[in-house]
């Protein structure tokens, strides 16, 4: 077959173009060499029947879900039909999303509708396996990523990299939103939070304390990207504070760990989505309170009675005996 096709028709079959077995145990019984070969014969027109759809169809890659006789092989690679055999189910789904194909149950259903397009179909070889890309297409609604490493452990990696880097992704596409990253977010409401508290005349001392608390907490994150990249803390975490100081630039400096200073995030590129941002500080503070409430439950919780000593009852007020 041929091992490249360009600006291919490609049909995706749900259907087996060889002759399959019956369901239940029959036995046939042929008497003489004439019969024999008149079955073959026919086997052969069922099959040839089946591929010269294909052929009078123009088209140039079957994938087939099934199997496909060496028959019908043979009759594709002399037609120029680049074809693969027991495709699985999720591959045909997303080849039908790539290329605009319909898996058709039938090829006798096969009509010009059925069939999609791509500009390359190519059989490459892929360290020791053999794989067939489909690239160029018009409309493409699925793509595949090939991930490769010299170990498991590095492609695992990788692999949940990209699969990371794709949910961040699809978050910014879904929500048209992004806030500014590496701590800027943090080091902002930090400042937000306590000039509220100070100037809020409504808020109790107790109230004022729990606000500031929770300032203090939203710092985890600058500090511990500060503490990954190995740098002083204290130092750094103080002049991302006093960058953040001006309200007209409150929000716009985070902490690179990769350059081990405090940055302009915009300028960078450092942005985070905003529903993870969301998800964050929600899940932690909420975290934060079930911790409060169990510890809560626990100091309330009363005494066991000391159990009465040897000899000693209990008839409504302690007596002694």
């Amino acid at each position: 077959m041929p091992k490249i096709k360009r600006n291919a028709r490609i049909a995706l079959i749900d259907q087996n173009t060889e002759m399959e077995e019956a369901d239940v145990t029959s036995n046939v019984t042929l008497r003489n060499l004439e019969t024999l070969e008149a079955l073959k014969r026919k086997e052969k027109e069922e099959i040839e029947k089946m591929v010269k759809k294909l052929i009078d169809l123009k088209v140039d890659v079957v994938f087939c879900q099934r199997g496909i006789s060496d028959l019908a092989q043979d009759i594709m690679a002399k037609n120029g039909i680049m074809a693969a055999r027991r495709v699985r189910r999720a591959d045909m789904l997303l080849l039908s999303k790539a290329t605009g194909a319909k898996i058709v149950s039938s090829i006798e259903d096969l009509s010009e509708d059925d069939l999609g397009f791509a500009g390359l179909v190519e059989e490459r070889k892929v360290g020791e396996d053999r794989m067939i890309f489909v690239t160029a297409c018009k409309n493409p609604k699925a793509a595949t990523i090939l991930i490769r490493g010299a170990s498991k452990h590095i492609t695992d990696e990788a692999e949940r990299a990209v699969k990371d880097a794709l949910n961040v992704l699809k978050d910014v596409f879904e929500d048209k939103k992004i806030v500014p990253g590496a701590g800027a977010v943090e080091a902002a409401l930090y400042h937000y939070l306590r000039e509220w508290a100070d100037k809020d005349p409504s808020l109790t001392g107790k109230e004022k304390l729990v606000v500031k608390a929770f300032t203090d907490a939203l710092m985890a994150i600058p500090k511990a990207l500060i503490e990954n990249m190995g740098g002083d803390v204290i130092e750094l975490e103080a002049e991302l504070r006093k960058a953040n100081l001006d309200e007209k630039e409150r929000g716009k400096w985070g902490f690179d760990a990769s350059k081990g200073k405090v940055v302009n995030v915009f300028e960078e590129g450092l942005v985070d989505p905003l529903r993870v941002k969301k998800y964050m500080i929600t899940t932690a503070t909420e975290a934060a309170m079930t911790i409060l409430r169990i510890d809560d439950v626990i100091a309330s919780k009363p005494k066991k009675e000391e159990k009465g000593k040897k000899g000693e009852e209990k008839f409504g007020e302690e007596t002694e005996f």
